[in-house]
């Protein structure tokens, strides 16, 4: 219990440090986890507006099952590698994870590319990624190749596999 005050604590410190409008900016290389979070310079960062298949989720394809998580991983994993990446968030998750935009260097947005690609769906209700979204779905980009559930379709219904 007391850990879990400590950690309400820090989050409500590091929320209400800055003013509504503050935004701050990381830089560096970066870690995947999965297709929509990573860690830049130790933070954990949560990409906003875009929801990726979870790591064990699978999609399928002409009746065969693939490991659509798995490949959303890889392929932010291909787009960052061995390069800067700059985020900029100004607030948290429920997870304490930070919540950002990520842009590569010449200012390509990650965020944008992960649904553009068709590796991620633009997140529900967030207004933001929908065009992309739609174009990726028509071309048959990525995850719109299959027959998948939404990622938060997934997590409710496999709670326990994530």
């Amino acid at each position: 219990m007391r850990r879990r005050n400590l950690a309400a604590w820090m989050a409500l410190t590091v929320m209400f440090s800055f003013p509504a409008w503050a935004e701050e900016t990381i830089t560096g290389k970066a870690w995947v986890h999965d297709g929509d979070t990573i860690t830049v310079e130790g933070h954990k960062i949560r990409l906003v507006g875009i929801d990726a298949p979870e790591l064990k989720q699978r999609c399928t394809t002409a009746g065969k099952q693939w490991n659509c998580g798995g490949l959303a991983k890889v392929a932010l994993i291909r787009m960052v590698k061995g390069k800067q990446v700059s985020c900029r968030w100004d607030k948290l998750d429920k997870y304490h994870r930070l919540l950002a935009t990520c842009e590569l260097p010449g200012g390509k947005n990650i965020n944008r590319a992960m649904v553009t690609q068709g590796w991620a769906v633009a997140f529900m209700g967030s207004g933001q990624y929908t065009n992309d979204q739609e174009i990726a779905r028509r071309n048959g980009k990525g995850i719109w190749n299959s027959i998948f559930l939404e990622p938060h379709e997934w997590r409710m219904q496999y709670k326990k596999l994530y």
